[in-house]
């Protein structure tokens, strides 16, 4: 579990809309803890993070009013200035010799560009990686992304966990409204064919 200083009012949290950050965002809020939300957009156009945005949206709609009353949702875009993009492009100089092979993961510098815009924010945000993600066939890109963002005074605090554990039955319903697709194609369902929705286990 993560301890916060007593400087910390809030947790941050980075919430996509997904199972494993939900649920991190839904643990918090049933313990009585306060969470400021961030979302990071890389491209608004995706039809993935239309899907993400739903699922937040519904997910805030079902929660108690106790539980909404200590959540704040920001939209850290509407932030994404020169300060973030000069970062990004400093830290993408630093560690080029860390390239991947983007075309294979079907991403454009996403990761370096979290931990850049993470660094204009400062220590304490909380990201959720589980256990199961440093699993094959993606746990190379996963390694890599957790050496990129571990630079920018991120927190890992669910890295350790596997998925299947989340199920107690707390949030099991409002896990069920979580989208974890990541197909780049504009479907309106998931495509129940990529590596997220192969590794769900919430209908």
């Amino acid at each position: 579990m993560t301890t916060r200083p007593a400087c910390f009012s809030k947790h941050r949290v980075g919430w996509t809309g997904g199972f494993d950050s939900t649920f991190h965002v839904l643990d918090l809020l049933d313990r009585g803890e306060r969470v400021e939300a961030h979302y990071l957009g890389m491209d608004r156009t995706w039809r993935k993070e239309v899907h993400e945005k739903e699922a937040r949206e519904r997910i805030v709609c079902a929660l108690p009013a106790e539980m909404r009353n200590r959540l704040d949702l920001v939209e850290p875009m509407e932030t994404w200035d020169a300060q973030a993009l000069d970062l990004y492009r400093k830290l993408h100089e630093e560690h080029e010799e860390e390239a991947f092979d983007r075309a294979e993961w079907g991403i454009s510098g996403q990761i370096p560009a979290l931990a850049a815009w993470l660094q204009t924010l400062g220590h304490g945000m909380q990201l959720v990686y589980v256990a199961d993600d440093f699993r094959e066939p993606h746990g190379d890109y996963h390694r890599f992304a957790l050496r990129w963002l571990e630079r920018s005074g991120a927190e890992f605090p669910s890295v350790d966990r596997r998925k299947a554990s989340f199920l107690d039955g707390r949030f099991d319903d409002l896990l069920a409204e979580t989208w974890s697709c990541n197909t780049s194609d504009d479907v309106a369902e998931p495509c129940g064919r990529c590596g997220s929705c192969r590794s769900r286990i919430v209908p």
